[in-house]
């Protein structure tokens, strides 16, 4: 039905977007490690 079309497209787009966050969070973590890497050097 339309209806349930209608929820299926918001839970991809939901899912895409916490893909997306996601994928932040990940790359923020890979900073932060370098990060505490880089100091450790130092």
């Amino acid at each position: 039905t339309l209806h349930s079309k209608i929820i299926s497209e918001e839970g991809e787009d939901n899912i895409k977007q916490e893909a997306k966050d996601s994928e932040m969070e990940f790359e923020d973590l890979m900073f932060e490690k370098i990060d505490t890497e880089l100091i450790r050097y130092f």
